[in-house]
């Protein structure tokens, strides 16, 4: 076939050549999952401790702490109330790093924290979900502007997005 009518075949050697790029990609954040934190200076917490100092959280909010990590922002959240009213769902397309925050969540008695993996570019939530929305240094890891539009569809009428990178 020509180039601008390629075969079927070329068109799955790109999409599978895409899901091995995503594999591999995932693997290095599993791998770095243990000492995170301390690898990074402690800067996301720094970061994240800043602008959640700033924000009002009103009670029965439903926060997606997106693209979690080990757990710093959900940690922050609960670090001076552990018994907060206020709903955490912690996502991240490394199950090992969803391991850390779900562990760390259980530890702590966080009954209201509930943890799955999934990439910010391919979010399954329904539209209109989140009342906040926190994405602390994981938009930047995210292609084109498909993670920012997962963000803005999932969160409420009014909703409020913090993105740090």
């Amino acid at each position: 076939k020509t180039k601008e009518n390629p075969t079927p075949a070329f068109h799955f050697l790109i999409r599978l050549n895409r899901t091995m790029e995503k594999l591999n990609e995932a693997n290095e954040w599993s791998k770095r999952a243990e000492g995170y934190e301390e690898s990074t200076g402690g800067v996301t917490r720094k970061i994240a401790t800043y602008f959640l100092e700033k924000m009002e959280i009103p009670d029965g909010s439903l926060i997606h702490d997106n693209a979690c990590g080990s757990g710093v922002v959900t940690s922050e959240i609960f670090k001076n109330d552990p018994k907060r009213n206020v709903q955490v769902e912690a996502t991240d397309f490394s199950a090992p790093m969803v391991d850390i925050t779900r562990e760390m969540a259980s530890l702590n008695g966080w009954n209201n924290v509930r943890t799955e993996v999934q990439n910010l570019n391919e979010l399954k939530f329904e539209g209109g979900k989140f009342d906040i929305s926190i994405t602390n240094f994981g938009v930047m890891f995210s292609p084109g502007e498909e993670g920012i539009r997962h963000i803005f569809r999932t969160l409420k009428s009014g909703g409020k997005a913090v993105i740090t990178s």
